[in-house]
């Protein structure tokens, strides 16, 4: 049986879904009972767990053979993550499909990438099969613009315009894995996952005003004004700072590549901006 973390995330509830239309038998780990009506199916198995717990670890992980570990960036990620990959060991679990980011390096001047970067290095002296999924920023950052497009017409970051970065949708993510998931054996693997073709900030900026029909810009910010730029969107000071981070790393060329693995892996072609903003046109505000 497998094993969803975070299945009421971006990512996992994609991968949830995508099994669940497989007619995959699983198992989904939350941390409430809220908002997970979707999941009622009779093929998915849903179990109370959380990071912190021990014993909800060993009760969800119990008769599991593949896991998928996804959980929110946060100072105890790194604690949290490592926590749960010795629970698999406990309980016998034979593959474990991480996803990290595209970057992951204990060197990395970003903090998210250092952070990922030492749990699959732990996940790989477990013993277990290990595949790590790497993606490259994803397409579903920009819905958190919804206000600023709203009342400015912009969008905002600590990007160079022109810098550019092979992004992803993050259903191109999961399908990638709901397929690794489904393997019944192989080797150790690390996984990079990008879009079609590289793009900038503009890039997006235009996309949207094609489809608000408006002009909508991109203004870039120094990493200080963005991180309070976030703060006062209520993330939190950590996090900010993360993410100033890894636009700094964007501007320096880190996700300027793309990657084959959607087509080879998922056999199907990445998602297109243009069509991603259309199928999120309501989460952005567009009537």
């Amino acid at each position: 049986m497998i094993l969803v973390t975070g299945s009421t995330g971006r990512i996992g509830r994609e991968v949830a879904f995508g099994l669940v239309l497989k007619d995959i038998q699983l198992r989904a780990m939350i941390h409430h009972g809220a908002g997970n009506e979707w999941l009622n199916w009779s093929n998915v198995e849903t179990v109370m767990g959380d990071f912190a717990n021990a014993q909800t670890l060993d009760s969800a992980l119990a008769g599991i053979d593949t896991a998928f570990l996804l959980s929110s960036a946060s100072p105890k990620q790194v604690e949290l993550q490592n926590a749960f990959i010795d629970a698999c060991v406990r309980n016998g679990v034979k593959h474990v499909v991480k996803v990290s980011a595209l970057g992951a390096d204990p060197a990395s001047p970003c903090r998210f990438l250092r952070w990922h970067a030492e749990t699959e290095a732990y996940l790989l002296a477990s013993g277990m099969r290990a595949t790590i999924v790497r993606p490259n920023l994803f397409f579903d950052n920009v819905l958190s613009s919804k206000t600023s497009i709203a009342q400015n017409n912009a969008i905002y970051g600590a990007m160079d315009p022109q810098a550019r970065v092979g992004m992803v949708d993050t259903r191109d993510v999961a399908a990638v894995a709901a397929v690794k998931l489904l393997e019944t054996d192989g080797a150790n693997e690390t996984l990079e996952v990008t879009g079609a073709k590289t793009l900038s900030q503009c890039d997006v900026a235009d996309g949207l005003s094609k489809l608000f029909e408006r002009p909508i810009a991109y203004e870039q910010l120094a990493p200080d004004a963005y991180v309070s730029a976030l703060r006062g969107a209520a993330v939190t000071t950590e996090l900010a700072e993360g993410i100033a981070e890894l636009h700094t790393a964007y501007n320096a060329g880190l996700g300027d590549r793309t990657t084959d693995t959607v087509q080879r892996i998922a056999r199907k072609e990445p998602t297109a901006l243009d069509a991603y903003l259309f199928r999120e046109s309501r989460k952005l505000g567009h009537a």
